[in-house]
């Protein structure tokens, strides 16, 4: 009983010398307080104002005391991607860039067109801002001095890639900041390929911009014409004269649609015939037509204006002299106005003379199938 006695006592010591070992020296000031009993509710902190202020704890969901007229700041939005790196989308090597061929527009040239405009317009807001985010152009120039826009056009000029407002080449004073031009860039369905006066196809990608403002069409923008074909043939002077043109040939053109399914509705053929002289000017709006008629633009599927008629193959906005003679109202021959209009309304599809291209190439016969 003693030895046991002994060793129970000799336990007991040794538990308490652990115990003083294990257990640091804390001083008053420090000492953490024992549990209240109370429950504490979880990713909730009760903080003064004053700790609110600083930050604190903004990760998890704050309680302030009930005489806090603090309120907690939203995170801010992330950057969008798109524009985190504003000197790479001011290069001029951007699919809106190579379309429409802008042209950069310094603070001092907006300054003076703006001046220009405001004295033949009261109101130029319109001018003064992008059409696509609807903001300033430059902030506050019309605020700024005439030295402060001198300098900053002097700093533009040393700095290209800190010009962010163009304009695109066809369009009149229609100016974009640069980052916005991107979100413009659209892509058509399918494109027929091959060279202009090939019957070959091939179906590809189509990028193509439209002016906000005017709508001239920068790019490949391709229709939906249903299938089809157009071919044309010179005939020399005498055998189709056009009024007002008796000296020279003449161009003859055949459209061909036959009957077909769109969307699961039938829809009606039809066939058309126009003229073109043979000048300059008419072989430059044939070459255009030919092309109009390959990116699908010259005909569509609709309601025909002369017959009534629903679910047919109709013209889409660009007109054709389907008479020799007889004037406008016939739609004829002579009308000295044709050529320019005819043009105006190609080019509102994107239907414009490129670089590189001769309206002299054209053949005096061939064909072309959509």
């Amino acid at each position: 009983m003693k030895l046991r006695s002994r060793t129970k006592a000799a336990k007991q010591e040794a538990a308490k010398n652990t115990s003083k070992v294990e257990e640091p020296e804390v001083s008053k000031t420090h000492k953490k307080k024992a549990p209240t009993g109370k429950k504490s509710r979880k990713n909730k902190v009760s903080l003064s104002q004053n700790q609110a202020k600083k930050g604190l704890f903004d990760d998890i969901p704050v309680k302030l005391s009930k005489n806090s007229s603090y309120t907690k700041k939203k995170a801010p939005l992330p950057e969008i991607e798109e524009i985190k790196d504003p000197q790479r989308m001011c290069k001029h090597d951007t699919d809106a860039a190579k379309l429409t061929k802008w042209r950069d527009i310094t603070i001092l040239e907006l300054s003076e067109i703006l001046k220009e405009e405001r004295k033949h317009h009261k109101d130029v807001d319109e001018e003064e801002i992008c059409p696509i985010c609807r903001c300033e152009l430059y902030d506050d120039i019309f605020k700024l001095s005439e030295k402060e826009i001198k300098e900053i056009h002097e700093k533009q000029l040393k700095d290209p890639d800190s010009i962010n407002v163009v304009k695109f080449k066809n369009c009149p004073n229609h100016f974009y900041h640069k980052e916005c031009t991107d979100y413009m860039v659209q892509y058509s369905d399918e494109s027929t390929g091959g060279g202009l006066f090939s019957q070959s196809t091939t179906i590809k990608k189509a990028q193509y911009l439209k002016c906000a403002v005017c709508s001239m069409i920068y790019g490949e923008f391709i229709g939906d014409s249903p299938p089809g074909k157009m071919s044309w043939e010179l005939y020399n002077k005498g055998q189709y004269p056009c009024e007002g043109y008796e000296k020279t040939g003449t161009y003859v053109i055949n459209y061909s649609f036959w009957d077909g399914v769109r969307k699961g509705v039938n829809y009606r053929g039809t066939r058309r015939i126009a003229y073109i002289p043979d000048t300059p000017e008419g072989r430059e709006v044939l070459f255009l037509l030919i092309k109009s008629f390959k990116r699908k633009v010259t005909f569509t599927v609709g309601d025909s204006v002369t017959t009534g008629r629903s679910n047919v193959v109709v013209w889409n906005s660009i007109h054709h002299k389907t008479n020799t003679c007889g004037g406008t109202m016939t739609y004829g021959y002579p009308d000295p106005t044709y050529f320019n209009r005819v043009k105006l309304e190609m080019a509102d599809k994107g239907i414009l003379l490129e670089e590189g291209e001769d309206p002299e190439t054209v053949s005096k016969r061939g064909t072309v199938q959509i």
